[in-house]
């Protein structure tokens, strides 16, 4: 399979083509036989920025900055909504993928959209920073995730939230950093792996001894790779196994081809564990066209999601 990347840090741009093998992904404006995934954060953004909300919200308020950890990028927001609810609402924490920021795009309300939209389907709504740069390790994403499981722990309530009712979803990266916790029990805050169920959506993942045969997209990393036997301490797959937690594996049809076939090999893997997950395939999205297209006019991403998270928290 030829494979060719091209990489433009100006525009924070991706481009990878590959043979054709099915429908061309929404984000292409490729017309010929060779669909075209494109990583374009900051042009994605300008084809859904007139469908979302700027501040002030209607309908929800942020909080803004707050710390969860020792280190500066351990920062969370949190949205509830305008009116306070008369009983404690379910919390959803979000975790971002690429460098764990909070807000994507520059000047545009990514991923508030997310938070905004949630706090629409009745629950209080976190965002966090994951940590990032050279001094990160295969589990500080993890570590940054039960850190905010903690804080929602302790102070959920003080925002209207439930604390025994969170859900955490994570993208791309912030999925790989979802799955280490999840797996890695070792990880976990004081009272347990904490939250009802997870949504791990477009992430690579180390799943050792399997491993993805189509293309990708690793970010540039000065660390060389780990050896086998480090490989499968790190692996999530046992740990995902034997985790009983109900989980949403999603990715989209434009994503980059390791995505689709990450669900494929842990669907198959889990369900032989009988700890079968939700699927879910989405058709004519990209890599950020899948989240950033929430809280639009655009269900495709939403509707399946939110069907998963009203049949989690069914009877909660």
């Amino acid at each position: 399979m030829r494979l060719s990347i091209k990489v433009l840090l100006a525009s924070l741009i991706v481009t990878i083509t590959l043979p054709c093998s099915g429908q061309t992904p929404a984000s292409t404006s490729n017309s010929s036989a060779t669909p075209t995934i494109v990583f374009d954060p900051p042009g994605t953004a300008q084809r859904y920025a007139s469908q979302h909300e700027r501040e002030p919200y209607q309908r929800a308020k942020f909080v803004r900055d707050i710390t969860y950890g020792a280190r500066p990028r351990n920062l969370l927001d949190i949205a509830t909504p305008l009116k306070p609810s008369t009983s404690l609402r379910p919390v959803l924490i979000f975790v971002p993928g690429g460098p764990g920021n909070r807000i994507e795009v520059k000047g545009y309300p990514f991923y508030d959209n997310v938070l905004l939209w949630v706090v629409d389907q009745g629950y209080i709504a976190i965002n966090m920073n994951r940590d990032s740069g050279a001094d990160i390790t295969w589990d500080t994403g993890a570590k940054n995730i039960a850190s905010v499981i903690q804080w929602a722990q302790n102070n959920a309530k003080d925002y209207g939230g439930d604390a025994s009712r969170i859900v955490v979803w994570g993208h791309s990266l912030g999925a790989t950093a979802l799955a280490a916790y999840i797996s890695h029990p070792e990880l976990y805050p004081p009272k347990g792996v904490s939250i009802l169920g997870a949504i791990l959506f477009a992430g690579s993942y180390n799943i050792a001894p399997l491993q993805a045969t189509q293309p990708g997209r690793n970010p540039p990393t000065n660390q060389p790779p780990p050896d086998a036997a480090t490989l499968l301490a790190q692996s999530s797959l046992p740990g995902l196994q034997k985790a009983n937690l109900p989980l949403l594996l999603a990715a989209a049809d434009g994503d980059p081809l390791d995505r689709p076939e990450y669900i494929s090999l842990l669907n198959d893997a889990l369900c032989k564990a009988g700890r079968c997950p939700t699927t879910l395939i989405v058709k004519g999205h990209d890599h950020f066209s899948e989240i950033f297209s929430i809280n639009t006019s655009d269900h495709s991403v939403s509707k399946p999601v939110l069907d998963w998270l009203n049949s989690l928290l069914k009877n909660k």
